[in-house]
């Protein structure tokens, strides 16, 4: 039986050239409302310069990155005309790193689950939009911008 080793890196291949994130992430503000609620605007830039604006908030687990997370799916959903759904996010340690995890679901039958991870570098909430943006960019590649019904 092969023995695996934290002394050697993971190596994953270089995307190739051409291509790039459909949605970039732009800008957070996270205010807090009260004592257990948090609302979150965030800011995403797409093709030609366009800007998507998405709103969340937090009430029952009074946690920023909920309300992040939930932030950035809208922002998606003014983008692609598709809807989303936030299954789960949990900050957990991996690897001696704080990493957050989502799962989106998005709104087709049958349901596909996206996720995503972000290793957190200062700011969870950032650190979850970010996550957000991984789950959904490779659903965002292959299905494009739909027009409105």
């Amino acid at each position: 039986m092969e023995a695996f080793s934290d002394q050697f890196p993971i190596v994953t291949p270089i995307p190739p050239a051409g291509s790039r994130r459909v949605l970039r992430f732009e800008e957070i503000k996270v205010r807090q409302l009260t004592a257990d609620s948090f609302s979150c605007r965030v800011t995403l830039s797409g093709p030609k310069d366009r800007v998507f604006v998405g709103e969340g908030t937090s009430i029952v687990l009074g946690v920023p990155m909920t309300a992040a997370a939930r932030a950035t799916l809208r922002a998606i959903e003014a983008y692609a005309n598709a809807r989303f759904t936030l299954e789960s996010i949990r900050k957990t340690n991996v690897g001696g790193r704080e990493v957050i995890l989502v799962i989106v679901s998005e709104s087709t039958h049958p349901r596909r689950e996206l996720t995503g991870a972000v290793v957190v570098h200062g700011d969870e909430s950032r650190a979850a939009a970010l996550a957000v943006l991984d789950a959904t960019n490779r659903w965002l590649e292959s299905h494009g911008r739909r027009e409105a019904a």
